[in-house]
């Protein structure tokens, strides 16, 4: 009799136990591999405890037509699950094509084709991916003299790419210049505590501009503050969004590309002596297993329909630099002919670049004195192509720490490109840094783009 009451004890719970854990819906897109599921249930049972079962289906996420793989799940976005789940599918995943996108509904009830969409803008809204920024609607663009060239031609994928560099003089004014100088000088003298030898920090792999002059960590997170630096950010948008009939979102370098480690904004202050290599600045391609490359994949830059990176490069100093007997120039290589593009520091100059372009600091010349430097400030965005509408000003809460991925808890959040029918899935656009039907400018093509296999190196003075 005991053994009977035993056994049904066992069973009793038993049968509740399994109750209990009936299995969890999880919507998988189609694209995803047997392997690659496999892995899904396994590793949400060993965090969760909870069987799950895995709901196949065709649809995309709007606005993203080539994210083919994602997953939809009923855990909360940024709960220690998901981040192990997407952590897993990365090691198994190495090529950096075959990006994931681990998606949480917060509730089973949302785990639905219908609730896709929501939860990547969620997605956006936790890791910051799209925080734009936003031009004043009373700035008018004052008459410019620009030189537009084009570099690093190559076919890729059926069409012609070239990098851009779009020289501008006349958008900043003289006040302007010197308020954003004060900022980053950070004293009455140079240098001083703000400044160090070997602080500069403006490239994906370290060390690849040499030991320049550069400011503190602490120096740059109040750079990032200040508001002449925001106000010159509101007239490169506004620039921006004029060459692209405001069918554009600019924003700063999130952290969720590439880690707090790169700044979004730095300044330099190359001196007589200074010796540099040359570099690139950032390519989407280089982005390391993140949230950014979950969302976005992997690409190249200027590929169609994607986010675009572009520094904007602006020179700080007092004249005479800006002189050509001074130097302190930047240098941009055409790679494949090896000629080169020289702009000189002139005051006020602002310089837009794709960031995958060849570059390097010139330092300047004796001429210059001992310990003269040519300052210069440099701001990384990202262009977006289409128009995400107004800015949702909902604070992130709390975010957990990523595979090594921190960001700004402070950020406001800007809506995602499948709200707007601007950015539909026909967007194929890459966007524009000019445009010349608007702007007056000189075009310069180097031989990489106007199909000469070499030709003398360009100074724009």
């Amino acid at each position: 009799m005991l053994r009977f009451l035993l056994l049904t004890c066992c069973w009793w719970q038993e049968s509740n136990c399994l109750q209990f854990l009936e299995a969890r819906n999880v919507l998988v897109s189609n694209a995803l591999s047997l392997e690659e599921r496999s892995l899904v249930r396994e590793t949400l049972q060993a965090t969760t405890g909870f069987p799950h079962t895995l709901i196949e289906t065709e649809s995309s996420i709007r606005g993203l037509p080539d994210h083919k793989k994602f997953i939809l799940t009923e855990l909360e976005l940024g709960c220690d699950a998901l981040d192990i789940l997407a952590a897993a599918l990365d090691n198994q995943n190495d090529e950096k094509d075959d990006a994931i996108l681990c998606l949480g509904a917060g509730s089973k009830a949302n785990v639905n084709e219908n609730g896709i969409d929501t939860a990547a803008l969620a997605y956006i809204r936790h890791y910051s991916l799209i925080d734009a920024i936003h031009s004043s609607k009373k700035f008018q663009i004052p008459k410019t003299k620009v030189t537009r060239v084009l570099l690093d031609g190559e076919k890729r994928n059926n069409r012609f790419d070239m990098s851009e560099i779009c020289v501008v003089d006349g958008l900043v004014d003289a006040d302007l210049r010197r308020r954003i100088r004060k900022e980053c000088l950070g004293g009455s003298t140079f240098p001083n505590s703000v400044w160090i030898r070997g602080g500069l920090s403006d490239t994906v792999k370290p060390g690849a501009t040499g030991g320049c002059w550069g400011l503190t960590p602490k120096a740059l997170d109040a750079l990032c503050q200040a508001p002449a630096v925001q106000e010159l950010e509101h007239l490169v948008v506004a620039w921006l969004e004029n060459a692209n009939n405001a069918e554009c979102t600019v924003t700063r370098m999130p952290a969720a590309v590439f880690g707090d480690e790169i700044s979004p904004i730095t300044a330099n202050a190359p001196v007589s002596g200074d010796i540099f290599d040359y570099h690139i600045d950032a390519d989407p391609f280089w982005s390391p297993p993140s949230p950014w490359r979950d969302f976005f994949g992997a690409y190249v830059n200027r590929d169609p329909g994607k986010p675009r990176f572009v520094s904007a490069l602006f020179y700080l100093s007092e004249p005479p630099f800006g002189e050509s007997y001074l130097g302190a120039s930047t240098s941009f290589l055409d790679t494949p002919t090896g000629a080169t593009c020289q702009v000189l520091p002139i005051p006020g100059r602002l310089v837009l670049l794709d960031q995958d372009i060849t570059h390097a600091v010139s330092a300047p010349t004796e001429a210059a004195g001992k310990n003269i430097p040519r300052f210069s400030l440099v701001v990384k965005l990202v262009i977006h192509p289409g128009s995400f509408g107004h800015p949702l000003l909902i604070k992130k809460a709390k975010q957990r720490r990523r595979r090594k991925i921190d960001h700004n808890e402070n950020s406001e959040i800007r809506p995602s490109p499948f709200i707007q029918s601007s950015s539909s899935e026909s967007n194929n656009t890459v966007v524009k840094l000019v445009d010349e039907d608007k702007i007056t400018c000189t075009t310069i093509k180097f031989g990489s783009v106007a199909g000469r296999s070499s030709e003398e190196n360009i100074l724009i003075s």
